[in-house]
């Protein structure tokens, strides 16, 4: 990286060690929330809407790191993603202060290295950082409060894993598409797709495997709030499966032949999955927040 750039990432690596160190004593010393013991519906106010933000966040953060992992991409662009991880963090710290019981020790010390990584880029420091994430959510929530936890935990860490590889590489696609020439964007996407196909595979499949664990019988899909927020999540879901599959299947071939105008439909197409994946997140902070007994409000 250029000194200019290193110079310019110095203050959010500051700002944030800082907060690292400001925030790890309270959130080591915070306990899980106790999903499963009341059957009622949470409503949707200030506090999970913090919990959508902080999770979209972390989410984003983890998702740079996977990309910066497994893509690659143009020096320009790589310093751009450097800047998005460190803004993530930084914001993924901040609004975690706020939120003691979602930010742990493991996620404060995944938003450290992925600090770290974005001063001084390093595969073991993205790498450790996005499994801390990632691994932070599986003692939150339903994992760590309702049985089988042997089975659950390992499940969130995988979903968690690869809903982060999609929602964090829309910006930087966003940003080849509209900086590099279609052929050049195309190797990106690319990369990117085959990989996705594993990934929104993978989602899908933990999510029916969850769901299943959790709704005992398939009715309790209809008459607890549980199931209908599991309903409304996979809805939107396959909306996404589609606005992906346009791209794969009609938009990219486009892309590989040099077409502009498919590169700038690929970004209005990645807006619309970005938006709809802003829903997702706040229907998962209700999952999360939702016994899954709970009847409907």
């Amino acid at each position: 990286m250029k000194p200019a750039a290193i110079s310019s990432l110095r203050p959010w690596v500051a700002a944030g060690l800082l907060i690292v160190l400001a925030t790890a004593a309270p959130a080591f010393g915070s306990t899980p929330p106790a999903a499963g013991v009341s059957g009622v519906a949470p409503p949707v106010d200030i506090v999970i809407l913090g919990r959508a933000v902080y999770v979209g966040l972390m989410l984003l953060t983890m998702g740079v790191a996977w990309f910066l992992l497994l893509i690659p991409v143009p020096a320009a662009i790589t310093v751009f993603l450097r800047r998005l991880l460190a803004a993530g963090a930084v914001g993924g710290l901040l609004v975690g202060a706020f939120n003691v019981q979602q930010l742990n020790l493991l996620a404060a010390a995944g938003f450290g290295l992925l600090l770290a990584a974005s001063w001084r880029e390093h595969w073991a420091l993205l790498l450790g950082g996005a499994l801390a994430l990632a691994t932070s959510r599986a003692f939150i929530g339903h994992p760590a409060s309702l049985e089988p936890a042997a089975v659950l935990m390992p499940l969130m860490i995988l979903h968690v894993s690869c809903a982060a590889y999609w929602l964090g590489s829309l910006w930087p696609l966003h940003r080849v598409l509209g900086r590099e020439a279609p052929v050049a964007a195309a190797a990106v996407v690319n990369r990117f797709s085959r990989l996705a196909v594993a990934a929104v595979g993978t989602l899908a499949l933990v999510g029916v495997v969850t769901a299943l664990i959790h709704l005992a019988w398939p009715i309790a899909l209809l008459k607890t709030w549980y199931g209908q927020l599991l309903i409304m999540k996979f809805t939107w879901f396959t909306v996404l499966m589609s606005v992906a599959a346009w791209h794969k299947l009609k938009l990219s071939p486009r892309l590989d032949a040099g077409d502009v105008g498919a590169a700038r439909h690929m970004r209005w197409g990645i807006r619309l999955e970005g938006a709809i994946m802003l829903l997702v997140v706040l229907l998962s902070a209700l999952l999360a927040s939702t016994p899954p007994a709970a009847l409907p409000p």
